[in-house]
C-alpha cells in the first residue's frame, strides 16, 4: 500500500483475534450463549515514527471494543497495561475495534491524535485477523527563527493558538505543536533592542488535518525586495508531502513609531472599577491612558459589554472605528480614543482617553447597584492587538439599595450602598432565619458591608438594608445561595489503579478521566516507579509514596521527582514532559489539610546534571483557579512552571517542607485568596493539589534519597482570617449566624 510520509502519519495497528467455543453462557435450561477469544496485538512499524520520535506501540491508546450499534461492549483505558498479550472472551459476532490516542486533542507538543477503527467478526472456531488503520487527525505547526533575528531583536516568541489551545514557540523551541484542525492564529511577539515591544499577529484560515505547517521568520534584506514584510505572508505549498510553508519577512526600521505598549486606568478606578452615584453633584474625571507609537494607526477599536445601557441601545459588541457605531457610541458618553498628533517628535507618545462622558448615561437599573464592564481591543493596521477592560459601577441616588453577595461555601460577604449612618443589614432565610447583622464597615461613600459565616446549601437567603432612625427606610431585597462543594475522589489514597509499571490513585472527573496523576507514565520508560501504593499509611489501608529517582536507561533519562497532582500527563518522554494541572471544581475551601512524612536527601542534581547541593526540599500546596495551567519540564528548552500569582489562580496555599519528618504528621495550609480575584458566578473553577518530594523536580533538580508519604487529604470551607487576608474583604466585620 503506497503512503504518503509527510510526518508519518498513518500508523497500522494489527488486530489478531482467536475465537472459538472456549464455554458457554447459561440464560436458561435450553440455551446455550456461545463465545470467542478476541486477541489484539500491536504491530510496531519503525520505518512510520512520527517527529515525536515515538511509534505509535508507545502511544497511550485506548482501546473500545463496540457492538454494531455503537453501544460499548469493552472498554480499556491503556492497550500496553490492560490489552497487549491479553485475550478477551467475547460472545460469537460482529464488533467494532475503535483505537484512540488516550488524550482530548488539545493542543500539545509532539501530540498527535491517533484515531482508526475496523469491524471484525468473531467466529467459533476460526481466527480472524483485522487490520485497523490510525491516522493523525490533527495538524502539526512548527515555527523556525534565522540567526538575524538575534541581532535585532532581544526577545521573540510566536504564539499559535486556536480553540484547541495555544503553544509558545521561543528562540528555543524546537518541537512541533498539534492543534485541532481549524482556523490558526499566530502572534509575534518582538521587543527590539531599545526596548520597545511588537506583536504582528496573523490569521491561517483553511487548516487541514495531515498537514503541516511551517513558521519561518526572519529579518527582511534592508534595500532589497520583501516590500510587504511585516504584512503578508510568503506561501509554498508542498503539496507531495502535504506542507504549507509561511515565510515572514520582518522590516525593523518599519516598527519604529508603531505599536500599543501599555494601558492605565486613572487613579479613582479600584481593582479596575469605578464606582459612581447617580445624580451626584461632582462629575469626577475618569479615563485610560496608554502609550501609543506616532505612526501607529487603529484600524479596530472592538468594544465589547454587557451594559445594560449599551445592550438596549444594540451595542453589546461594535468597532468604534466603523463611523455609525461610532456616533451611536458617542451618544452614550464613549468617544473615540485619541491618537498621536502629526508631527510628533517622539517615537511613542501617551494619550488619555476620557471617559467621565459614560457618568451622564450609565444607570443603576431597578434602583440597585450595577455594573457597566467594558472589554477594548486595540487593533492597529499591523495587526497587533492589546486588550484592556474596566468597569463602571453605577450607585442608585435612593435612600438604601443592596447588590448580590460575593459568595464562598459557607460565607459571603454582603454589600449594599446608603446614606443613613444607622442602617445595618437584615438577613433571613427560607428555614426561619431572621436576624439582623448589626457589625457592618461603612465607608464615607456610604458603602455599607458585612461578612455572615455559617451559611448552608439548599437554603435561600435574602437580606436587606434596614435603618434604625427610619423605619420606613425602603431597600429591595436580593436573594442568594451558596453552592454544595464538590467531592474530590479519593482524597484518603484507598483507592489504586495498579497497572504494571504505572501506579496512580484510583478516581474519576466528570468526564470519566483519571484524576490523580503523576510522573510515573515518563518514568516507567526507565522501569522507575515515583509514585506508589503502600500500607505504611496514617489510616485505613493505603498512603501514596513519592519517591525521587533518576528515570533512564542507557545514559538518557532525566531526575524526576516524586510527586502526586489533580490533572493529566499531556506529553512524557525522553524529550521531557508537558502536564496540566487541574480539575473542574465547585466550591471555595479555605482550608487544605492532610499528614505527611518527610525524609529528605542531599541533593545530587541540578538541572539534570549530576552536581551535589544542600538539603532537598518537598512541597504539598493547593490553588483554585479559572482554567487549568500548563506546566512543562523539556530537557532541551526553557520550562514553564507553576505560577502561583498568573492571571487565572485566585486562591492558593503551600507548605515547603525542609527538615526530615520520621512519623506521620498533620499539616494544614491556609488558602490565601487574593485581592479584586474572586470570580464570578458561573466562571468554571478548577482546583489543584500537588505533592512532590522535590519542590524543584520540575527543573530536574533534587536528591534521588528524597522520599514523601502522604495521606489523608481533607478539604474545609469554614471562614478563617488567613483566607481573606489578601483580599478587599479583609476589614469587614464577622458576624456568625445560627442557621440550625
Amino acid at each position: 500500500m503506497e503512503m504518503k510520509l509527510f510526518t508519518g502519519a498513518i500508523k497500522y495497528i494489527t488486530v489478531c483475534l482467536l475465537a472459538g467455543l472456549l464455554g458457554s453462557c447459561v440464560e436458561d435450561k435450553n440455551s446455550l450463549c456461545l463465545t470467542g477469544v478476541l486477541y489484539l496485538n500491536v504491530e510496531e512499524d519503525a520505518t512510520l515514527y512520527t517527529k515525536a520520535q515515538t511509534g505509535v506501540t508507545f502511544e497511550s491508546l485506548r482501546v473500545d471494543v463496540l457492538d454494531m450499534n455503537r453501544d460499548t461492549v469493552n472498554t480499556y483505558k491503556d492497550y500496553l497495561s490492560d490489552v497487549k498479550d491479553q485475550r478477551m472472551t467475547l460472545p460469537v459476532g460482529k464488533y467494532i475495534v475503535a483505537v484512540s490516542s488516550n488524550h482530548t486533542g488539545e493542543a500539545g507538543w509532539e501530540t498527535p491524535l491517533y484515531r482508526g477503527e475496523e469491524e471484525v467478526d468473531v467466529k467459533q472456531g476460526e481466527i480472524t485477523s483485522a487490520q485497523v488503520v490510525c491516522k493523525i487527525t490533527n495538524t502539526k505547526v512548527s515555527v523556525s527563527y534565522t540567526e538575524d533575528m538575534k541581532k535585532y531583536f532581544s526577545h521573540y516568541g510566536t504564539t499559535i493558538s486556536n480553540s484547541s489551545g495555544s503553544l509558545t514557540f521561543t528562540r528555543d523551541e524546537y518541537r512541533s505543536g498539534y492543534f485541532t484542525p481549524e482556523e490558526l492564529t499566530m502572534s509575534l511577539k518582538l521587543v527590539n533592542r531599545d526596548g520597545n515591544e511588537f506583536v504582528i499577529r496573523k490569521i491561517c484560515p483553511d487548516v487541514q488535518p495531515q498537514h503541516h505547517y511551517r513558521f519561518n521568520i526572519g529579518v527582511a534584506n534592508p534595500g532589497g525586495g520583501d516590500q510587504e514584510a511585516g504584512a503578508d505572508f510568503d506561501v509554498t505549498i508542498d503539496e507531495e508531502h502535504d506542507e504549507i510553508t509561511y515565510d515572514i519577512f520582518i522590516r525593523e526600521e518599519n516598527l519604529f513609531g508603531v505599536g500599543v505598549s501599555s494601558f492605565s486606568l486613572s487613579d479613582n478606578f479600584v481593582n479596575g472599577v469605578f464606582s459612581f452615584r447617580e445624580n451626584s453633584e461632582t462629575m469626577p474625571q475618569i479615563g485610560l491612558t496608554y502609550k501609543i507609537g506616532t505612526k501607529t494607526k487603529f484600524s479596530k477599536v472592538l468594544v465589547e459589554t454587557t451594559s445594560p445601557v449599551f445592550v438596549e441601545a444594540g451595542l453589546s459588541k461594535f468597532d468604534l472605528m466603523d463611523p455609525q457605531s461610532a456616533t451611536s457610541a458617542q451618544a452614550l458618553g464613549l468617544g473615540n480614543p485619541p491618537r498621536p498628533e502629526l508631527g510628533e517628535s517622539a517615537d511613542f507618545v501617551d494619550c488619555t482617553w476620557d471617559l467621565s462622558g459614560l457618568l451622564s448615561h450609565l444607570k443603576a437599573v431597578n434602583k440597585k447597584p450595577t455594573e457597566h464592564p467594558f472589554k477594548v481591543l486595540f487593533i492597529d493596521d499591523r495587526n497587533q492587538e492589546k486588550e484592556t477592560s474596566f468597569t463602571v459601577k453605577i450607585m442608585p441616588d435612593i435612600a438604601a439599595a443592596v447588590e448580590d453577595p460575593i459568595c464562598w461555601t459557607t460565607f459571603a460577604v454582603l454589600r449594599g450602598i446608603t446614606v443613613d449612618g444607622t442602617a445595618h443589614f437584615q438577613l433571613t432565610s427560607s428555614d426561619g432565619l431572621n436576624i439582623d447583622i448589626k457589625d457592618v464597615k461603612r465607608t464615607d461613600e456610604g458603602n455599607v458591608s458585612a461578612l455572615v459565616t455559617g451559611l448552608k446549601p439548599d437554603i435561600t437567603y435574602s437580606y436587606k438594608l434596614v435603618s434604625e432612625q427610619d423605619p420606613a427606610m425602603e431597600c429591595g431585597a436580593v436573594e442568594f445561595k451558596v453552592e454544595t462543594a464538590s467531592v474530590v475522589p479519593n482524597l484518603g489514597f484507598e483507592d489504586w489503579n495498579t497497572a504494571p509499571g504505572y501506579n496512580r490513585p484510583g478516581g474519576v472527573n466528570k468526564e470519566g478521566r483519571e484524576y490523580w496523576e503523576s510522573g510515573n507514565k515518563g518514568a516507567k520508560m526507565g522501569s522507575k516507579i515515583l509514585l506508589q501504593k503502600t500500607d505504611d499509611c496514617k489510616e485505613g489501608s493505603a498512603a501514596a509514596k513519592l519517591t525521587s529517582q533518576w528515570a533512564g536507561a542507557f545514559g538518557l533519562g532525566a531526575f524526576s521527582a516524586g510527586s502526586v497532582f489533580s490533572g493529566s500527563v499531556i506529553e512524557a518522554g525522553t524529550s521531557g514532559a508537558t502536564l496540566q494541572y487541574g480539575q473542574q471544581y465547585i466550591g471555595f475551601p479555605t482550608l487544605f489539610k492532610g499528614w505527611y512524612k518527610y525524609l529528605p536527601g542531599n541533593i545530587d542534581y541540578i538541572s539534570n546534571e549530576k552536581k551535589t547541593g544542600g538539603s532537598d526540599v518537598g512541597i504539598i500546596y493547593i490553588a483554585l483557579t479559572t482554567g487549568t495551567q500548563i506546566v512543562k519540564s523539556p530537557l532541551n528548552g526553557i520550562p514553564v512552571r507553576f505560577d502561583p500569582k498568573a492571571s487565572s489562580v485566585f486562591a492558593y496555599g503551600e507548605m515547603e517542607i525542609k527538615e526530615k519528618v520520621d512519623t506521620y504528621t498533620e499539616f494544614s495550609i491556609p488558602l490565601t485568596y487574593y485581592n479584586g480575584k474572586m470570580p464570578s458566578p458561573g466562571t468554571p473553577i478548577y482546583i489543584i493539589i500537588m505533592a512532590s518530594s522535590s519542590k524543584d523536580g520540575d527543573v530536574f533538580t533534587g536528591s534521588t534519597s528524597s522520599v514523601m508519604y502522604v495521606d489523608e487529604f481533607g478539604l474545609s470551607y469554614d471562614y478563617n482570617q488567613e483566607c481573606l487576608k489578601e483580599t478587599e474583604y479583609k476589614e469587614v466585620p464577622v458576624n456568625p449566624i445560627n442557621n440550625e
